[in-house]
C-alpha cells in the first residue's frame, strides 16, 4: 500500500522500526513514518506511513487542545487527536493531490454504564469536531480530494446512543440517537463500508458479535475515483490464542484493516489507501 493510517503506536521510534523491517523484509517497501503524541493516557497515539510512492507536503494534528464541558467541567475532546497529511502521488502528468485524516476515537466502553452520560457527550464531541475538520478540508470546493481512515470506534449506522457515522459522514441515520447528529458535511462522505456484501460489513467480533468499526470515508472527488474497498483478513476471525504465536502474522491485531483501491488517470495505475489495523 502507498499510505497506511495506524493506532495504537507507542511512539515515533517505534513506527520507524516498523518502516524499517518492512524495508528490510522488502527493499523494494520503503515506508516514512509520521506521528505526533497526543493526549491518550495510555501513551498510544495515531500515525501514518507514507510509501516513497507519495510526496507529502505537510502533517498537523486537528484539535489536540479542543475542549468540551459536562457536568460542569472541562474535558480535553480527543485522547487520540486526527492526523492530517497532505500529500501527492508521484506521477506524470501530474501528481494526485489528497489529504489523509487518520483518526482513532473513542470506543464504546461505558455507553450504557454509570458514566454513560460522559461517554455519549464525548463520542458526540469528537464526531462533531471531526465533522468540522472534514468540512473545513472541503471548502476548497468539488475538487477537494479527502480521505478519513482509521478505527472510528462506531457502526456504519447509529447505535441508538450516539450516530457518530452519521455525523461525521453528513448522512445522518434517519432512525437517530439520544444525542441526535447535525448536518455539518456538505457534500456527504462516502463510506465503503456500506459497499460491501453484507457478510463482510465487519472489522473486529465483540463478544461473538461481527461487527464494522473501521472504516474509510472519501469525500465527493474522490469518491468517483475509488475502483473498490475491501476489509484485509488477518485479526478479527483469528483465534485469539494466535497474538503470542510468533511464527505467524495472524491475530497481531484484533482489528481488520480497511483497504481502498484509488485510480487516477494521472497516475496510470491503480493506488491504495489503507487503514492498517493495530
Amino acid at each position: 500500500p502507498d499510505v497506511l493510517a495506524v493506532q495504537e503506536v507507542e511512539s515515533l521510534a517505534v513506527l520507524q522500526a516498523l518502516a524499517a523491517r518492512l524495508h528490510g523484509d522488502d527493499p523494494q517497501l520503503s515506508y516514512t513514518a509520521y506521528l505526533l503524541p497526543g493526549n491518550d493516557p495510555s501513551g498510544i497515539n495515531v500515525g501514518v506511513l507514507a510509501r516513497d510512492t507519495v510526496t507529502v507536503a505537510d502533517v498537523r494534528q486537528a484539535g489536540k487542545d479542543d475542549t468540551f464541558v459536562y457536568g460542569g467541567n472541562t474535558y480535553l475532546t480527543h485522547d487520540r487527536p486526527p492526523l492530517v497529511m497532505r500529500a501527492a502521488f508521484n506521477g506524470a502528468p501530474s501528481p494526485f493531490s489528497f489529504t489523509l485524516v487518520a483518526v482513532h476515537m473513542r470506543s464504546l466502553s461505558g455507553i450504557d454504564g454509570d458514566n454513560a452520560g460522559f461517554v455519549r457527550a464525548k463520542r458526540s464531541e469528537q464526531a462533531r469536531s471531526l465533522a468540522r475538520l472534514v468540512q473545513s478540508l472541503q471548502a476548497g470546493g468539488p475538487a477537494a480530494r479527502v480521505v478519513v481512515a482509521g478505527d472510528f470506534n462506531a457502526f456504519e449506522f447509529t447505535d441508538g446512543w450516539v450516530d457518530v457515522l452519521g455525523q461525521i459522514t453528513g448522512t445522518p441515520d434517519p432512525r437517530g440517537a439520544m444525542v441526535p447528529a447535525e448536518a455539518l458535511v456538505a457534500p456527504p462522505l462516502a463510506d465503503w463500508t456500506a459497499s460491501l456484501p453484507a457478510g463482510e460489513r465487519y472489522s473486529f467480533v465483540e463478544s461473538g458479535n461481527a461487527q464494522a468499526l473501521d472504516h474509510i470515508l472519501t469525500s465527493l472527488a474522490l469518491t468517483a475515483q475509488v475502483s473498490g474497498a475491501a476489509y484485509a483478513r488477518a485479526g478479527a476471525d483469528a483465534p485469539a490464542d494466535l497474538a503470542a504465536e510468533a511464527a505467524t502474522p495472524l491475530r497481531a491485531a484484533d482489528h481488520d484493516g480497511m483497504v481502498l483501491f484509488v485510480s487516477t488517470t494521472a497516475l496510470h495505475r491503480p493506488r491504495r489507501v489503507i487503514h492498517g489495523a493495530r
